[in-house]
């Protein structure tokens, strides 16, 4: 469970459809459309040997040798994956000390960069970069990725109350652990149980935005 201090921490931060597109209406050719995939599949196949090696660099952690690395220390040790989510971070006074508390028992559903790039360039109506500029809506985005509890894939529940307030459900099939958040399309845990002291992190392949900060844009 969340430390006495990670209480208090997150008791004063909390007291502060895809759009379709073809050549004909947005005017571009086939090659740049082509030119585009390529790259997006180039960053995907980059972003699954990131997390590969993400996954084998943590291994040694998990088995309680040597001092443990928290959620912080893993996402700073890896912006390749997670630069995005750093940033994002830094936005809200006192999260990087939640997420640096090493007693402190949280599932964080980690979006990659990719994850970041997908959901503004899909659904969320204005540039990533407006979107770092308000405060409240990155640190409520933020908790909406976090439980406080430390959930490994096999004990994930049907549902999640997160610590924005909102929940998530989850679902599974035979190839992929889901989350059905407040967005137009399922989020895949596409890297698993990483472990981070008490905590863990699980890497997700979209940004999840809350119903609540949905409606503000």
């Amino acid at each position: 469970m969340i430390s006495p201090l990670t209480h208090l921490l997150l008791a004063l931060l909390l007291s502060f459809s895809p759009v379709a597109f073809t050549t004909s209406n947005v005017g571009v050719t086939r090659s740049e459309v082509e030119d585009d995939a390529h790259s997006m599949m180039q960053r995907t196949l980059l972003e699954k040997e990131n997390i590969t090696t993400l996954s084998h660099w943590a291994k040694p952690v998990h088995g309680g040798q040597g001092k443990c690395r928290t959620i912080l220390e893993i996402v700073l040790a890896h912006p390749s994956l997670f630069s995005t989510l750093a940033t994002a971070v830094g936005v809200v006074p006192g999260l990087a000390d939640v997420l640096d508390d090493p007693e402190a028992e949280i599932t964080l559903f980690a979006p990659t960069n990719n994850a970041f790039t997908r959901a503004f360039d899909t659904y969320v109506p204005l540039p990533i970069e407006e979107f770092l500029e308000l405060p409240q809506a990155v640190e409520q985005t933020l908790l909406y990725h976090a439980v406080g509890e430390a959930f490994y894939t096999p004990q994930l529940p049907d549902t999640l109350t997160t610590l924005q307030g909102e929940t998530i459900s989850v679902t599974r099939n035979k190839f992929h652990i889901m989350l059905d958040p407040f967005v137009p399309e399922s989020v895949h845990i596409v890297g698993p149980n990483i472990p981070a002291c008490k905590s863990v992190i699980q890497v997700i392949d979209l940004v999840m935005v809350p119903e609540s900060v949905a409606n503000l844009f």
